[in-house]
Formats: structure tokens, C-alpha cells, sequence
């Protein structure tokens, strides 16, 4: 094949190219002789007591020269000038340009002008072309239909480091200047991409495919962060010669990782990624066992990966004008939700699995896809919008954005914060079945094997703005009522006793909140409620008042109260302030 003045020949495998098909173009090298690599952060710089450099010139003098690398490759050097590279079987070799009195010409930039470069490989198993024993052999010729003084400008698009730790490395890059392909001595090959940041042009690995065909692929979906990979793609072949897949995908905002294999598999979890210069993945293995286990029989979600159910809600939301579509800033209240569980698991205290987070985002999806049946067939676009948006900052900061309003709902409160802190998935269960059902369900069956029922009213269920309150807040807490038997707006409900806090507690989240009640007893003691808060937040009740305990920090000994009135009262206090004993 003969591609503007390249003739490529290749026999099997493309060592130089490995990449997938969605880089085909980039790989086979077409229409590519005229691109510029960016190297500016490579020392392709020659070895000068090795080369007499005049102007564009440079003459070659004494022997040929053997490098031992590291890596166990040999380099040769011709007069200062990487010329052949070798490793086992695998072999590259180079020929330079040169004048009638045999001296290598230079371009414009001090740097070797390249003829010809032959890349060997023998006994190659990659996973891209199955070759099992095969000779391979890749040359790319820049003298083929090109006239003499037109070398320079068709060699522009590769260049072999010639000192360094990285001598011998072949580099080649596509038109654009995008992405680059190295060649290392070794016999893997890195695919980066150059992304801008403040104004420059920098470069970030995106794949590495090793020399037995095994691979490792980053991406990337921060703005803000560019060089913080979300998930990690490993491939390699397994001794039956099937493809083997691990996929890593970040927690959250964390440093922890959790990766699947196939399908059935325990998920593992990684921490301390961390990228070498050529693409190599090291980490971690954490043997924390973050999860509650099997997911609960009474869920409706679907098996659906945390990544695919994110990268889903993330699209319907938009679709639907959540927070005016900006999907930065979806991602962001998302980001707020994840890091606060991975904070809880990093205390080893009870919280929402990944399963249940994807659960979270089916239910919040679900809002909008799902069709509408009887009195929830007349809520409005504008407040599934609305509700959504609200039930993102509710999850995101539950202290901030749980109120009260002038219903009397501490009680329920109490409820709906544990729900968001600890089993979100059931909060935005009652919230997707509210706005496409009109009822709520219980978690459990009863003792005849079914969910009770609670249906809301009209009322209930459209918007009523009061004070603080988010319409997510207004729809679990008549929920809440709903299940105790009231079907008003709210404003002639009595409050709750302990016994209907537990109802509601069992109704929505299939579990009883633990109760720090002052206003009944003498109340608990500090590490009763530490123990407590491991497993659930706890209901903290004063005369006429129920807040929630919802953290501690051992390092202040002291405890993080939820008040519900739109910031009064919210903060952290003393165990003596709490009166715990």
C-alpha cells in the first residue's frame, strides 16, 4: 500500500499500531506522512561527542556502539545515532538520510531525518490478531515516490529518541497532533493524547498495550481535572486463549476503586492507582468488605452497573432540563452524594452499596421514563423536574437541605435523614413510586407476603412552597404521613410518638431508627450512640423536638446534630450539650 509518498508494507501484525478500531485510521498510518509530533516533553536531542554537527549536517565517525538497557534490550548506535533496537526476537531498525559523502542529514530543528525504519517481531500472541507463531514484519518507507528534498517534510511525523533513558523508543503521531503512539525498547506500545490545560498543550497517557498483546486503557471524564482517570480497562488472554476484562471504576470523588471481572464474579477494590510513565497500572488491594451483600429480594431495580447507571441518569436528566441541563453540574451534586458514602465507609459504618447508588439513579431516571398512572399522571413536567433536582441536593447535603417548614415533621425528619445518609436508595424509591404511582410501598411484606400500600393525596402530592422546604422534603415526609393515615396538606398533623417513627422507619427503609429520647428518659450514653451510628443515624429527641445524630469525629469528641430549620440549630455539639452520659 502506498499512502502519499509512504509505502507501508505489512506482512501480519501492526506492532507500531495496536490500538482499536476506533483508532483505525490513526493506526494504519493513512494520510498521516505530513503530521508534526508534539515532544516537547521528550529528549530527542543527540548525543553530541558522538556527532560533529555543521549547520544541517552531521558526520559519522567510529564504531558502532551497544547499549544494554534496563529493559533487556540491546540499542545499537551508529556515530551517535540510535540505528537498530533489539529484544529477544524482536527487532527495529532504522535508516537515516544521508548526503553523497554519506553524512546524516539534519532537519531544520537539529534532528536526524529518517529513510526507512523496519519493525521485526517474531512468536508475537497479541490479543488483536490472534497470531500464534508468526513472523511480522512493518516497514514504512519515506523515499518511495518522494523526491529528494522532499524526505524532511514526510519524516516530520515520526522521530526515535536518541538519548536518555528513553533511547530507542520510536514515536509516530497522527495529524491532528493529538494522540501519539511510542514504540518503547521493550516492545509495548503507549497511545497518549494531547489536551489543553491553562493555555498549553500537554500529554496524558491514554492506553498501553504490552508485548504479549495484554493491555491497559484510562479514561478520562473530569473537566476540571484532566489527568484524573474515572476508570481503568484491563485486558489480557487467559491459557484457554479467551479475553479476560477487569474494569475499575473510581468511588465517587475517592481514591478507591471498585473492579469487576465477569459476570458473577465478587466485585474487588483497589486503592493508590497510580500510573507509571509508560502506561503500566500499580495499586492496592483493599480486603474491606464495603458492602451490605446481597442485594434485598423487595428491590425492582434491575442488576445495572454504577457507571452505566450514572452515565444514564446523567443523559435523562439533561434531557429533561434538570438544573437547566448543565450536566457539570448534575455531576457535581452526584459527586457531593458518592463522596459522602465513601466518607462513611472509610469509617466502616453501615452505608449505601454501589448496587444501592445505582438503584438511586434508576429511581431518579425512572421519574421521567416511567409512565405515569393515576393521580400521579397529572404532576407536572416542571415538578418531576423540580423534585429531582431537590432529591439531588437533599442526597448531596442532607444537613442543608432536609427542612421542616411549619409541618409539624421533626419526627419524620428524623427518618428522611437517615434515609439519605444511609439508605438513599429507599428515599428515592418512596419519591419515584409518589410521582409515577401516587402511593409508596413498604420495603418488606407484611405477614400476608404483600407491601403495604400508602396512597397520598392530590394535595400531597403537588407542589406547595413553605419556607424552606424542597418539594424532595415535602414528598417523603406526606409519605411518611400518608403511611401513619393522614391525607391533608400537613397542617393540621399532630406530630409522631416514637411508635410512629418506627412505623415509618420500618415502612420506608425496613428498619427501626436506635432513639437518643431526653424528653422520655435519661438518655444514652456516649458510646451507646457511637456503637449506634455505625449501623444508622440516630433520632435525637428533646422536649416538643426530634432532631438526628448523623456523625462523630473522635479527633473533637464530638457529634453532628440535623436540626430542621433551614440551618438554625444544625452543627456539631459536645456529648455533655447532648446530654449523653
Amino acid at each position: 500500500m502506498v499512502y502519499k509518498g509512504q509505502e507501508v508494507k505489512v506482512q501480519s501484525a501492526r506492532v507500531l499500531d495496536p490500538l482499536d478500531d476506533s483508532s483505525r485510521e490513526v493506526e494504519s498510518l493513512e494520510g498521516k506522512a505530513r503530521a508534526n509530533l508534539v515532544a516537547d516533553s521528550h529528549d530527542f536531542k543527540p548525543p553530541q561527542e558522538k556527532i560533529k554537527i555543521d549547520d544541517r549536517m552531521a558526520e559519522i565517525v567510529g564504531q558502532p556502539v551497544e547499549l544494554k538497557k534496563p529493559d533487556g534490550s540491546v540499542v545499537q548506535l551508529d556515530g551517535g545515532f540510535v540505528s537498530a533496537v533489539s529484544r529477544g526476537d524482536r527487532s527495529v531498525s532504522i535508516q537515516y538520510h544521508r548526503d553523497d559523502n554519506n553524512e546524516v542529514k539534519l532537519n531544520a530543528q537539529g534532528k536526524p531525518i529518517i529513510d526507512k525504519i523496519t519493525i521485526r517481531t517474531r512468536g508475537i500472541d497479541t490479543i488483536q490478531d490472534s497470531i500464534r507463531g508468526s513472523d511480522s514484519e512493518t516497514v514504512i518507507d519515506f523515499t518511495k515516490g518522494a523526491k529528494d528534498n522532499g524526505v524532511s517534510e514526510l519524516a516530520k511525523h515520526l522521530r526515535v529518541v536518541q538519548s536518555g533513558d528513553n533511547i530507542g523508543d520510536v514515536m509516530i503521531a497522527s495529524a491532528d497532533n493529538k494522540k501519539i503512539k511510542t514504540l518503547h525498547t521493550n516492545f509495548s506500545t503507549t497511545t497518549s493524547e494531547v489536551v489543553v490545560v491553562d493555555a498549553k498543550d500537554v500529554v496524558r497517557i491514554k492506553q498501553l498495550v504490552k508485548d504479549d498483546g495484554s493491555s491497559v486503557r484510562y479514561n478520562y471524564n473530569d473537566l476540571e481535572q484532566p489527568f484524573k482517570y474515572n476508570q481503568v480497562i484491563e485486558q489480557y488472554q487467559a491459557s484457554n486463549g479467551s479475553l479476560v476484562s477487569k474494569i475499575s471504576d473510581r468511588i465517587g470523588g475517592s481514591e478507591k476503586f471498585v473492579t469487576h471481572g465477569k459476570s458473577g464474579e465478587n466485585p474487588t477494590w483497589r486503592t493508590d492507582l497510580k500510573q507509571m510513565d509508560d502506561g503500566r497500572l500499580a495499586y492496592k488491594e483493599l480486603s474491606e468488605k464495603f458492602f451490605d451483600g446481597p442485594k434485598d429480594a423487595a428491590r425492582d431495580g434491575g442488576n445495572i452497573s454504577l457507571a452505566a447507571s450514572r452515565q444514564n441518569f446523567i443523559k435523562v436528566a439533561s434531557n429533561h432540563g434538570v438544573f437547566a441541563g448543565d450536566e457539570r453540574t448534575i455531576r457535581q451534586w452526584m459527586d457531593k452524594f458518592e463522596d459522602r458514602q465513601q466518607r462513611f465507609r472509610d469509617k466502616h459504618w453501615k452505608t449505601a452499596s454501589l448496587d444501592d447508588i445505582s438503584e438511586c439513579y434508576q429511581n431518579l431516571s425512572r421519574v421521567f421514563t416511567d409512565q405515569a398512572t393515576g393521580k400521579a399522571a397529572n404532576i407536572t413536567k416542571g415538578e418531576r423536574r423540580l423534585a429531582v433536582e431537590s432529591e439531588l441536593k437533599e442526597l448531596g447535603n442532607p444537613l442543608k437541605y432536609i427542612n421542616q417548614g411549619p409541618v409539624g415533621t421533626c419526627g419524620l425528619n428524623s427518618v428522611e435523614d437517615s434515609l439519605a445518609q444511609r439508605r438513599p436508595e429507599d428515599l428515592t424509591r418512596w419519591m419515584r413510586e409518589a410521582l409515577t404511582r401516587g402511593h409508596v410501598t413498604s420495603r418488606g411484606l407484611d405477614s400476608q407476603g404483600k407491601h403495604r400500600v400508602a396512597e397520598l393525596s392530590e394535595a400531597q402530592l403537588h407542589y406547595q412552597p413553605t419556607f424552606d422546604r424542597l418539594y424532595s422534603n415535602q414528598l417523603f415526609q406526606f409519605s411518611a404521613m400518608a403511611a401513619l393515615g393522614y391525607h391533608s396538606d400537613g397542617r393540621d398533623f399532630p406530630g409522631t410518638t416514637d411508635d410512629q417513627i418506627n412505623y415509618v422507619g420500618i415502612m420506608a427503609g425496613g428498619k427501626a431508627l436506635p432513639f437518643n429520647d431526653t424528653w422520655q428518659g435519661a438518655g444514652a450514653t456516649k458510646q451507646g450512640i457511637i456503637a449506634a451510628l455505625a449501623k444508622s443515624n440516630v433520632a435525637y429527641i428533646v422536649p416538643g423536638h426530634a432532631m438526628a445524630i448523623c456523625d462523630y469525629d473522635p479527633k473533637r469528641d464530638m457529634f453532628l446534630v440535623n436540626n430542621w430549620w433551614g440551618g438554625q440549630g444544625d452543627g456539631w455539639y459536645s456529648p455533655n450539650r447532648l446530654r449523653l452520659r
